[in-house]
Formats: structure tokens, sequence, C-alpha cells
């Protein structure tokens, strides 16, 4: 997951975003922004500007590269379930 998702998480520890709740929000909502952004409670252009954003950190066009689509939600669901392991244990 870390490879995936650490460019994201860093940028939204520097700066106090949530990039990757809008990546987990995306892919919840089957990649559909109109969704997503109800989802959400963002205006439509937000959360395009946080893709945009997203696909700039990562260096990559995420729907384009299906590869790193792939990779992208393998790491959200890992990620998921290892803090709802991390919440079991204590």
């Amino acid at each position: 997951c870390k490879p995936r998702l650490y460019k994201l998480k860093e940028f939204d520890d520097i700066h106090g975003g949530s990039l990757i709740a809008t990546l987990s929000e995306l892919y919840a909502n089957n990649w559909k922004f109109q969704q997503t952004a109800k989802a959400m409670s963002y205006h439509l252009n937000t959360v395009k500007y946080r893709y945009r954003k997203i696909c700039e950190i990562l260096n990559t066009d995420i729907e384009n590269d299906s590869e790193m689509r792939f990779d992208l939600q393998l790491a959200l669901k890992l990620t998921e379930i290892y803090n709802i392991s991390q919440k079991g244990e204590k």
C-alpha cells in the first residue's frame, strides 16, 4: 500500500488535505464525480480538482492507467482492512 498511497498521505499531512478520502470516495462511487461530490457534500468542481491533484501527485492519469487504478483500489481496501484490525486489537 505504501508505494501507492504514501505521496498522497504525505501531501494530506503537510497541507491538511483529504486527497486520500476523496480517492476512497471516488472508488466507493465507481469513479463517478457527481456521485462522489454528493456523498462528500462537495461541489463537483472540488472533486474534479482533487482528482487532478491526485493524478498530478501520483504522476499518472488514473482514468487511462488500469494497473494504477487497480493498485490504488487494492491499497485502499488493504488500508481499510488494516485499520479495522487495528481497532479490534485495542
